[in-house]
């Protein structure tokens, strides 16, 4: 099912918006709320608008759309990723698949690093770097600011595209990813 097939989407599910019950203050407490109500919701796949959008489950999708009407901010994950993506591509709009992208190249650099200097913890420059205040630099290295280790930076990127996913509702997306990181998380 298309998104654009759903343009009407306020109308459609309209006992969830009957139901007195129904959470409004955020998003995941729709999502908690409507996990026991309607959890065929969660199975069934809303694609993207367009090529630059992530798919995600029915339910998150309408969430979203809710928290939207309702000023509530969506998909904060993503969106804290995205501009870390537009400096890292030069661009002014990154869609989400080059964020992801981003993350991909990240870990792959670390993977070459990691194997070709498994005792070194020295930085090279073009290798991602993670801080102890959970920036990532892949210039050069920042006196002054402590560094965590090589293994610490993959497990950073490997859990935020795991909840990038996870936001969306994107298992199929999530289980490509766990398949994707599974070699380097064995380093």
């Amino acid at each position: 099912m298309s998104s654009e097939e759903n343009t009407d989407w306020i109308h459609d599910k309209t006992e969830w918006l009957k139901d007195k019950h129904f959470p409004y203050e955020s998003i995941a407490s729709m999502l908690t709320y409507l996990r026991t109500k309607s959890p065929e919701s969660f199975i069934e796949r809303v694609e993207g608008n367009s090529t630059a959008e992530m798919p995600q489950s029915y339910a998150h999708w309408w969430c979203n759309k809710l928290a939207v009407k309702k000023g509530l901010e969506t998909y904060p994950l993503m969106e804290r990723w995205r501009k870390r993506a537009n400096a890292w591509w030069e661009k002014e709009d990154a869609e989400d698949a080059e964020i992801i992208a981003m993350f991909q190249t990240w870990l792959d650099l670390l993977f070459i690093d990691l194997t070709t200097f498994p005792e070194s913890e020295m930085h090279r420059e073009g290798v991602p770097i993670l801080y102890r205040d959970w920036t990532i630099s892949c210039g050069i290295k920042t006196a002054g600011k402590k560094r965590a280790t090589r293994r610490r930076a993959v497990r950073y990127i490997v859990d935020s595209v795991n909840d990038i996913f996870k936001e969306r509702g994107y298992t199929e997306g999530l289980q490509w990813w766990k398949d994707e990181s599974e070699l380097i998380m064995l380093i």
